[in-house]
């Protein structure tokens, strides 16, 4: 009987404590889906994104409410997706030959740029948000309103309204094939021939820059710099361009081993970091392998902004790759 009293009390424990496991296990919100969920990713603004092949729809955090349930963008795979740091937005980015473009803001719950909705004929060919001022820039040809034609050019769009600043218009053969940036009403644009400068208001060229095929643009507002990377194989060339009237100030560039990975502005020079990628293979392979891995070593440039010189000596180079750089000034 004692024996028979102690498994019936060790019963109940168990059973208490599968009652308890089951409270501390027990979700804290559910959400059904129409049809089968492909994937689901997490959003920095903590909005649950899911795919169900039918449509891409958002979760709102600590909710069971759908934020949205866009059936226009569906049957998208997870590496078509491109998050945008810092911002709520999302980008699908286009599959294959078909370069149609969708950006999303997933806490609004809405979509701020359509390609196709847009009239970008087939879609755009290049994409870049700038920072801090939160346009997206592309790249392609669009239907000009009243004429019913396509025009090659670089459209301007405001994330926060969603709304077109301008298009600025470009020839076919010098498309914008790099990462523009803005100063003051200036947008800098980099090009396949050249880089212009447009008036944002009016839409303008202002000056055009004989720099070809630059790989992204760098402005300093303060001072009023330019500064333009072009990628030559594994190295980097850069120029600095004046601000005013798009002279060369550099000609011949400076040119810096590896790929550009970080720049600052100091008041004693252009301090630039560089990653010289290694994949332990030589030749095609090898150079294919170095854009492709992670391993390698990193070097630090401070470059005289008046000729573009290293100030070092000998740069400083590292036995790995430089994932966080700090610039304090000398104090006095």
């Amino acid at each position: 009987m004692r024996h028979l009293k102690q498994f019936i009390l060790l019963l109940a424990i168990l059973l208490v404590a599968n009652v308890g496991l089951a409270q501390e296990t027990a979700p804290d919100y559910q959400y059904g889906f129409d049809g089968q969920v492909k994937w689901m990713i997490l959003h920095e603004s903590g909005t649950l994104i899911a795919s169900t092949g039918e449509a891409l729809v958002g979760i709102r955090p600590n909710s069971n409410q759908v934020s949205f349930k866009i059936d226009r963008v569906k049957r998208i795979k997870e590496e078509h997706l491109e998050l945008v740091p810092n911002t709520p937005y999302l980008i699908i980015k286009p599959r294959g030959m078909f370069m149609h473009t969708v950006v999303i803001d997933v806490v609004k719950g809405k979509i701020v740029f359509d390609s196709k909705a847009a009239k970008w004929q087939n879609g755009v060919t290049s994409r870049h948000f700038i920072y801090p001022e939160m346009k997206f820039v592309v790249n392609g040809s669009h239907k000009e309103e009243g004429l019913g034609q396509y025009k090659a050019g670089v459209g301007m769009y405001d994330m926060l309204t969603g709304d077109l600043v301008r298009i600025f218009e470009r020839k076919a053969s010098n498309p914008m094939v790099g990462v523009p940036d803005i100063m003051g009403d200036n947008i800098i644009i980099p090009g396949v021939k050249n880089i212009e400068c447009y008036s944002i208001s009016t839409g303008a060229v202002k000056w055009t820059a004989d720099v070809k095929n630059a790989t992204s643009i760098m402005t300093n507002e303060d001072t009023k710099e330019i500064y333009a990377f072009r990628s030559k194989g594994t190295n980097t060339v850069v120029y600095k361009v004046n601000a005013d009237n798009g002279s060369v100030l550099w000609p011949e560039g400076n040119k810096l081993k590896g790929v550009i990975s970080r720049v600052e502005f100091t008041s004693s020079g252009l301090a630039v970091v560089t990653n010289i990628l290694s994949s332990g293979k030589k030749g095609l392979a090898g150079k294919l392998g170095n854009k492709l891995k992670g391993s390698g070593t990193s070097k630090v440039y401070l470059l005289d902004l008046n000729s573009g010189a290293d100030l070092w000596d000998k740069s400083p180079k590292t036995k790995g790759i430089i994932n966080h750089f700090y610039i304090e000034e000398q104090k006095e």
